[in-house]
């Protein structure tokens, strides 16, 4: 699930696809940078190949940061959860368009609905 702000308001929009999540910790003894430095490094990483910044906002010192990226028949969805703590999540969603398996014409549609009313029982 995606939420992301438009026109002041909440919205939610799912997404469907293969799910991934990666917690990120810090060295120890390394500088901790800022949850506001980490979604901004993404986002700004994610514009450069040709993505774009949904949505960004902060909720009780915790930046977040909603991203997509789209390239062939593949859209990329990331939220990227930074807190200043020395750990960040990042949620990735890869959405591809659903490939047609099942073919049929209404024949085959309705072939059982015709086989079942040729059924009789005899008691």
């Amino acid at each position: 699930m995606i939420i992301r702000q438009i026109n002041n308001q909440e919205k939610k929009q799912p997404v469907e696809g293969h799910y991934i999540y990666v917690n990120y910790y810090l060295n120890d003894n390394a500088q901790t940078p800022s949850g506001l430095q980490i979604v901004r490094n993404y986002a700004n990483a994610i514009k450069k190949i040709g993505g774009k910044l949904i949505y960004e906002y902060e909720d009780g010192g915790v930046q977040y940061s909603i991203l997509k990226l789209v390239k062939d028949k593949l859209e990329i969805w990331a939220q990227i959860v930074g807190g200043g703590n020395g750990m960040y999540t990042i949620y990735i969603v890869e959405k591809e368009a659903m490939n047609q398996d099942v073919a049929a014409d209404a024949f085959d549609l309705l072939s059982p609905m015709i086989c079942i009313r040729k059924i009789t029982f005899s008691v």
